[in-house]
């Protein structure tokens, strides 16, 4: 099931106002009875150290967690060092 507009958009907020990411893409969300499934790729700048990375990625999935503390979340974060959203893979 779509995961309601308004948490969608307050997820989208989250991302925007993080200083520490260039961008994002590829967000996907979902729900399912009390589960609500995210994913992103969140863009970097590609002299960020992992652990810094990390770090920041941890911060934004604690502050997607708050937006409904009734529902349990699961999160991934994809790190990219540039924005690859464009780049297209040969098979």
């Amino acid at each position: 099931v779509a995961l309601e507009p308004e948490m969608i958009k307050e997820i989208k907020t989250i991302l925007d106002t993080e200083d520490n990411i260039n961008g994002y893409h590829y967000l996907q969300t979902r729900q399912s009875a009390n589960d609500i499934f995210v994913s992103v790729h969140l863009v970097f700048n590609d002299t960020i150290l992992l652990v810094d990375a990390h770090t920041i990625s941890d911060k934004i999935e604690d502050q997607i967690k708050t937006i409904n503390t009734k529902h349990n979340w699961y999160i991934n974060t994809h790190l990219d060092p540039y924005d690859d959203e464009d780049i297209k893979f040969k098979q």
